[in-house]
């Protein structure tokens, strides 16, 4: 791979965490009544991830491929305890506070697919078809 194609792809990775990062701040935001900051969206955004992928490896290497389903959920109380450190919050806040994150995803790529399908079907088909079907 050439300098370029990586330095894209660095480029890339970091638009692409500051992207996500915005739901968990206005998550966040929510949650903690106007505390949370960016940088502890971009922290939990960060760190998130990497917790959860390292809790799994290491269930899977000690108890074995038969123990990763109790590797997932443990992971994922480590995941929803970096959003309690993160953002200084309680278990049942940080509980909410992923499932706010959840929300606040759903509905943005709810919208840009409503976007694209707007977008491809009146490119497609005729302005008075697409007025039929939407």
């Amino acid at each position: 791979m050439s300098f370029p194609g990586i330095l894209y792809t660095i480029v890339g990775l970091i638009i692409l965490w500051i992207i996500v990062s915005i739901p968990v701040w206005l998550a966040g935001k929510a949650i903690t009544g106007g505390k949370a900051s960016f940088g502890d969206a971009l922290l939990a955004t960060l760190a998130g991830p990497i917790v959860y992928f390292v809790v799994v490896f290491l269930v899977g290497f000690f108890l074995g491929s038969s123990a990763l389903v109790f590797g997932y959920i443990l992971a994922l109380i480590a995941w929803i305890g970096v959003f309690k450190l993160s953002f200084q919050t309680g278990w049942l806040r940080a509980i909410s506070h992923s499932n706010s994150c959840v929300g606040y995803l759903c509905r943005i790529k709810h919208n840009n697919w409503c976007f694209i399908r707007i977008s491809i079907s009146s490119a497609i088909f005729p302005k008075n078809i697409v007025k039929v079907i939407m």
